[in-house]
C-alpha cells in the first residue's frame, strides 16, 4: 500500500477506490480468498463438494486463474465449498505460533494432495471422496464444467488430470490443533 499512499495525494491515506483495486488485484484476490476460506477440514465435514485451490501470489499461472475462481465461488458458492490454500510462504512465520500452525496445516494439505506444481485445483464430492485434481491455468469452461459435474452429485467429471488418490486411497486428515478445526 505505500506505493498507493504515494500517489493518493497530500494525506498520504489510500482512497477507497485505491483499497479495493489492491483487493481485486489477483494478489489481492488470492490473499483474501486464503483469508475468507475455511478450514478445509470444515470445508470437508460441511457434507458439500469442495473445490480446493493451492495457489501463490508470485506464480504467474495463479495471478491468471485467481479472477476466474472468484468469479466461480460467487456462481456455485452456495452448493460448493471453495478453499484456498495460499502456499506464498512456506515457511513459517518468525515468532507467530498462529502462523506456524497455518503453515504446518497448508504443508501437510499439499502433502496429502500430492501438491507439485500450482495452480492445483482437487475437487472433492459430498462425501470427502478426491475425483481429480487439474494443475495449471485452465480456461475458465473446463473448471466451471468440473464444479457443475461436481454440484450436481455426478460420480465422474468431464475432465480429469492427476489422481494422487488412485487406487482407492482415503484423504488423511492433518493432526488435530487449533488452525485445523
Amino acid at each position: 500500500l505505500g506505493a498507493i499512499s504515494l500517489g493518493a495525494g497530500l494525506s498520504g491515506a489510500a482512497s477507497k477506490s485505491q483499497l479495493d483495486a489492491v483487493e481485486e488485484s489477483p494478489a489481492g484476490l488470492i490473499r483474501n480468498m486464503g483469508l475468507r476460506s475455511p478450514p478445509l477440514r470444515a470445508a470437508l465435514r460441511s457434507g458439500k463438494p469442495v473445490v480446493v485451490d493451492f495457489s501463490a501470489t508470485w506464480c504467474p499461472d495463479c495471478l491468471l486463474l485467481a479472477p476466474n475462481l472468484r468469479d466461480l465461488e460467487r456462481e456455485f458458492g452456495s452448493a460448493v465449498q471453495f478453499v484456498t490454500l495460499d502456499v506464498s510462504s512456506m515457511t513459517p512465520s518468525a515468532g507467530s505460533a498462529w502462523s506456524d500452525r497455518r503453515f504446518d496445516e497448508t504443508r501437510s494439505w499439499a502433502r496429502e494432495f500430492g501438491v507439485d506444481g500450482i495452480p492445483h485445483l482437487a475437487f472433492i464430492d459430498s462425501r470427502g471422496k478426491v475425483l481429480t485434481a487439474l494443475v495449471g491455468n485452465l480456461p475458465y469452461e473446463i473448471i466451471r464444467a468440473n464444479i457443475l459435474s461436481l454440484r450436481d452429485g455426478q460420480a465422474e467429471l468431464p475432465f480429469v488430470m492427476y489422481d494422487a488418490f488412485k487406487g482407492g486411497r482415503s484423504l488423511e486428515f492433518p493432526p488435530d490443533g487449533d488452525a485445523f478445526a
